[in-house]
């Protein structure tokens, strides 16, 4: 289950993963190649990194989640994009605050696109949420995520998208 969110803040559209995850990653890939980072060396380590970052968002919530992200970093849900964490934060707090709110992924796969550019893990995320009488609900989406390494070699959430369905 992975980490792209919807809140009232960011609407409910289903958008074919075709049209929307593809595209963008290519686009992210290729023009965050450009900008160059130290790179992992396998797959496994970016899925790796994927699930400590989910871990940590588990645990700590919005903040975790906004300290992985770049400070250029962007989400992309439903072909929309929300960019820099300002924006992140004030994007993702509906969510967040609402205290039957649960964000939970797994990386299933990951990949570079050459040595030396960034690397992408993709997987399932999950949505369980809380109305105001009780009910839960629980939804599943794809993902891909977009890391590279920081001047300071930490690895950063560069884009971040994903989209409704499974």
């Amino acid at each position: 289950m992975i980490g792209t969110i919807e809140g009232p803040a960011l609407g409910r559209r289903i958008v074919p993963r075709s049209h929307t995850v593809r595209r963008w990653m290519l686009i992210s890939i290729d023009v965050l190649a450009r900008g160059g980072g130290e790179m992992a060396a396998t797959a496994d380590d970016l899925v790796e990194v994927d699930g400590t970052f989910a871990r940590e968002t588990a645990t700590g919530g919005r903040d975790a989640w906004i300290e992985a992200f770049a400070p250029c970093g962007m989400m992309l849900p439903n072909a929309r994009s929300v960019v820099g964490q300002a924006a992140l934060r004030s994007a993702m707090h509906p969510s967040f605050a609402n205290g039957g709110f649960a964000l939970t992924w797994e990386p299933m796969e990951g990949d570079t696109s050459s040595p030396g550019a960034p690397g992408y893990p993709w997987g399932q995320w999950e949505r369980r949420t809380e109305d105001d009488s009780g009910r839960k609900r629980t939804s599943k989406h794809t993902h891909v995520t977009v890391w590279r390494r920081d001047p300071a070699s930490e690895w950063k959430v560069v884009p971040d998208i994903g989209n409704e369905g499974e």
